[in-house]
């Protein structure tokens, strides 16, 4: 929020704006306490839940779940270790370098794989990382388009998205359409809504690399929690899709036009 003579007109404003609409869509948690947060009464927030194309992604899930190993080995990336992705820009704001940090704070224990798809301005200073500290099983697979990603959530164990600012993260949807935990940052949008701590993932602290060390570790140590937090995450999706946001839709405009009538 500004502060001063901004944040005091833009709650002027915006408490006025919505004193004149009938009904009010969130997309999640944070949408809605931010409605609340400028008088919005809770009856008039409806649901409307931030999706990707689930069918399309657990499709591809299904048809590659076979491909685990011939994916990896095509990458270069061992077969038989646990994997991590961070699928993403290389950007300050996303925050790749606390993960690569987190990593080499790993070293061995346990012995795993880190896998970062995408690309930006960090790119060069990340490599650079990796060289001078002599990281092992770091792979740096390039940009990829939405046709190529379900192959990279296919090969991977475990996503982390460390940002330390992120409005939702749609990449955390795609990947629990994988059956992935995931680890986020408690500045991922997404994550009061899908990442429940201790169940399908984890949630830290942006910035603390010391915490996302240790929750990588709990994740990677244990195949049997890697699987049920997967599941969870399965489960979990599957209730967040493209009919719930018609659903909440729908129930918008009956409120709207009950209200004018």
């Amino acid at each position: 929020e500004p502060g001063g003579l901004k944040g005091l007109a833009k709650r002027f404003l915006l408490k006025r704006l919505f004193s004149r609409v009938s009904a009010f869509l969130s997309v999640g948690t944070g949408n809605s306490r931010f409605y609340a947060a400028y008088g919005v009464p809770q009856e008039k927030i409806f649901r409307a839940p931030y999706t990707v194309d689930n069918d399309f992604f657990l499709s591809r899930a299904g048809s590659l779940a076979s491909e685990r190993v011939p994916l990896r080995e095509r990458e270069g990336i061992s077969p038989d270790l646990p994997v991590v992705l961070f699928c993403g820009k290389f950007s300050g704001v996303k925050r790749p370098m606390d993960l690569l940090r987190a990593f080499q704070r790993l070293g061995d224990d346990p012995k795993a794989s880190l896998v970062f798809v995408g690309d930006g301005p960090l790119r060069v200073e990340m490599q650079q990382y990796v060289a001078k500290h002599g990281l092992r099983r770091v792979h740096f697979l390039g940009f990829r388009n939405q046709s190529e990603l379900p192959a990279c959530y296919a090969l991977a164990d475990v996503l982390v998205l460390p940002s330390g600012f992120e409005p939702w993260g749609l990449v955390v949807n795609e990947a629990m359409c994988f059956g992935l935990p995931v680890i986020a940052s408690d500045e991922v949008g997404a994550a009061p809504d899908l990442v429940h701590d201790g169940v399908n993932g984890f949630v830290f602290p942006a910035g603390n690399v010391e915490l996302l060390a240790d929750r990588l570790r709990r994740v990677l140590l244990d195949e049997d929690v890697r699987q049920r937090m997967g599941a969870q995450s399965r489960g979990m999706i599957e209730h967040w899709g493209i009919n719930e946001t018609v659903r909440g839709i729908l129930q918008a405009l009956d409120y709207a036009t009950a209200q004018h009538r």
